[in-house]
């Protein structure tokens, strides 16, 4: 049953391998008690599973707030913050200089985006419980999505500051 080939060969979860196992040690034994136990595991089963959509409910809130950090809120952030640097830069160009030129700062902000994004959504899909497939997706859905927003914002910005 859990070699290869077996009905439960692809099965990974321990506990479950483990209690269908018990039920399998007390079916050659007694059937009485192995049908009460597997009634019993059952109904545990279940409740696991509405603990589970729960928990789910509970966080999907959390996980649509991330996604709206990587394609809304960091970009629109961190485009004006680039924007700003720049005008720190021709404000200040007589007084002093800044750590580094505003293009290179842009740069490590978009770099900085990138992987805050890539972060993000690979802790989205591990708590959604998704497959790396669809977080390679979701990366190359909303990373362009964000960097637009970035680009779009880094130039608004800079034209109304």
């Amino acid at each position: 049953m859990f070699g290869p080939g077996g009905a439960l060969e692809d099965v990974t979860s321990r506990p479950v391998r483990a209690s269908l196992r018990m039920v399998v040690d007390l079916s050659t034994k007694d059937p009485q008690v192995a049908g009460r136990a597997t009634l019993e595991m059952a109904a545990h089963l279940r409740e696991l599973q509405d603990v589970e959509e729960d928990l789910r409910a509970a966080v999907r809130p959390t996980i649509d707030a991330m996604r709206a950090t990587v394609v809304l809120f960091a970009p629109i952030v961190l485009g004006v913050t680039g924007a700003l640097y720049a005008r720190l830069g021709v404000a200040f160009q007589g007084i002093a200089s800044l750590p580094m030129p505003a293009p290179t700062f842009q740069l490590a902000l978009a770099v900085f985006l990138a992987l805050v994004s890539a972060a993000i959504i690979h802790f989205r899909t591990r708590m959604e419980s998704l497959g790396l497939c669809r977080s390679a997706r979701m990366i190359s859905r909303e990373l362009p999505l964000g960097f637009g927003v970035f680009l779009v914002t880094l130039a608004l910005a800079g034209l109304v500051l």
